[in-house]
């Protein structure tokens, strides 16, 4: 098992460089102990127009219905509402190269911007 290193956040992101499958990443995060919280920045660039139903599902199943509830929230709200500000962050230099980001990246948080706009994550985000 590997273990994230809060000291070289970089270096710690290089394994998820080129991970566009959900289940992969799931694996590197427990295989690096990473926190399902602590993978906010990372899921963007596993999700597409095609695979957005079946990575919700995915991830209330891996990580629970709260976990989807934060993501809502974050895309709406928080720090993935706005990420050109963090495109020199750490915590993004896996989609990060050259001061450009990952083609990926970028659709995915269109598609959850988009979906996650929708009024019936207002319900989602009621139920207990």
């Amino acid at each position: 098992m590997k273990i994230f290193n809060w000291n070289d956040i970089q270096k710690s992101f290089e394994p998820f460089k080129g991970v566009y499958e959900l289940h992969d990443l799931i694996t590197l995060c427990n295989d690096i102990n990473f926190a399902a919280w602590e993978s906010i920045y990372l899921l963007p660039q596993c999700f597409t127009e095609d695979n957005f139903d079946a990575n919700i599902q995915i991830l209330e199943k891996e990580w629970g219905k709260r976990f989807v509830d934060a993501l809502i929230v974050n895309v709406r709200e928080g720090s993935l509402r706005q990420v050109d500000q963090f495109i020199d962050s750490e915590c993004l230099s896996h989609v990060v190269e050259n001061g450009v980001f990952d083609p990926h990246f970028l659709e995915g948080l269109e598609v959850l911007r988009i979906q996650f706009a929708n009024d019936k994550w207002d319900s989602y985000l009621e139920r207990q």
